[in-house]
């Protein structure tokens, strides 16, 4: 089974990225995912009412949002750092 372009291209570039696993903990976890169930949950959880969107319930929510986004973004990086170092062992890349 080839990989496509794009896939090589992502795991060619995966060397630089993977020696800044902080880096990529905190942009995919507290950025994307923080900032996306910070709003989802803001607005799902608000009552409409004049004060829909209050700042502090947001902070609230990113928080939580933040801290399982870096759950998950480290179990999403131990996981394609495997299939790395994986293909990088079989030559495929």
């Amino acid at each position: 089974m080839g990989l496509s372009n794009k896939q090589k291209k992502f795991y060619k570039n995966w060397e630089k990225r993977r020696k800044h696993k902080l880096r990529y903990l905190l942009i995919h976890g507290v950025l994307f995912q923080g900032l996306l169930i910070g709003f989802l949950l803001e607005f799902a959880m608000a009552e409409y009412t004049f004060a829909f969107f209050e700042f502090s319930g947001f902070i609230g929510y990113f928080v939580l949002g933040s801290l399982i986004g870096m759950i998950y973004a480290y179990f999403q990086f131990k996981r394609i750092d495997r299939d790395y170092k994986l293909m990088k062992e079989g030559e495929i890349i």
